[in-house]
């Protein structure tokens, strides 16, 4: 018996941590096992990764499907939304998921959705019932939040707005003593030209710490300024706009929120394209009315 590494590189959606023993019966190529010159280890790709993941997922996906067409517009869709990570969190990550008041759909790349609606991509692990607030113009995408600083940073960078929680911005600017422990360079400047505009913040990495320092007071009040329910608005967007999405129970959970369209290149490339596979062969064979919509679709 040898320590075995999968190679899952391409399956996203895969909960790493949960594959089950395996054992080969049968002659290999080196795609599929390649044991490493110690004997000690081996690395498994090919078929046998691509085997185990597609059962994984369909049996996740029909479970989930199940799930649904009991409690699809009866349950409110953050208390789906939560149930159904329970049900699958064992074998997988939080999938997309689309949300509406009281329906939820695993996001794909087949989805029909209304020409006026607006989404609004939600990163978090803790979301409940009460607090976001649904109407018909507005779809919800939730997504697992990963809340390291990295990528924290490459979402600041490549947004021109959105919402980020306070917390996020103590730890990782008013705590931190330099890009060690808090935001790289390029994240840090787009957060201070926009709490503090007319100060000028091109400069290098130890000069701008140092800064950042020299100016904690005003860097707090404008957090402030710009914060409602511990969330603070990026960009060009409002407070104002925080309290029309969210309660004030939003208060004190984690998150990171930007703005997008579901058919968007950045979203519907970022699908694990086996999962995205196996949901549409196993909606297309439920084919099942519920409430007036059909499973997969809005």
């Amino acid at each position: 018996m040898i320590k075995g590494a999968y190679n899952f590189n391409q399956y996203s959606n895969l909960n790493k941590a949960n594959i089950p023993f395996l054992v080969v019966d049968g002659k290999t190529s080196e795609d599929e096992i390649a044991v490493e010159l110690s004997r000690s280890s081996a690395k498994i790709g090919g078929i046998i990764t691509k085997a185990i993941a597609e059962k994984i997922y369909r049996n996740e996906i029909i479970k989930i499907i199940e799930y649904l067409k009991e409690h699809q517009g009866k349950t409110n869709s953050i208390k789906m939304k939560n149930e159904i990570i329970q049900l699958s969190n064992e074998h997988l990550k939080l999938p997309k998921l689309l949300l509406s008041s009281n329906h939820v759909e695993i996001a794909n790349s087949k989805m029909n959705l209304p020409n006026n609606s607006k989404t609004i991509i939600v990163h978090s692990n803790s979301l409940n019932e009460d607090c976001v607030k649904f109407n018909e113009d507005n779809l919800f995408l939730t997504e697992q939040l990963y809340s390291g600083k990295a990528n924290l940073a490459d979402m600041i960078v490549s947004s021109n707005k959105l919402f980020i929680s306070v917390r996020f911005l103590n730890k990782y600017i008013l705590a931190a003593s330099g890009s060690s422990n808090g935001f790289r360079m390029e994240a840090l400047k787009y957060l201070l030209r926009d709490m503090l505009p007319v100060n000028d913040w091109d400069l290098g990495n130890l000069e701008l710490w140092n800064k950042v320092r020299d100016h904690k007071t005003e860097i707090e009040k404008a957090i402030e300024e710009k914060s409602i329910y511990g969330i603070y608005s990026y960009g060009n967007i409002s407070t104002d706009q925080i309290s029309k999405i969210f309660n004030s129970s939003i208060e004190g959970r984690d998150l990171i929120v930007s703005f997008g369209n579901i058919q968007d290149n950045t979203i519907s490339n970022s699908y694990d394209e086996t999962f995205d596979e196996i949901l549409h062969q196993e909606i297309n064979n439920v084919n099942k009315k519920l409430d007036g919509v059909v499973i997969g679709e809005y």
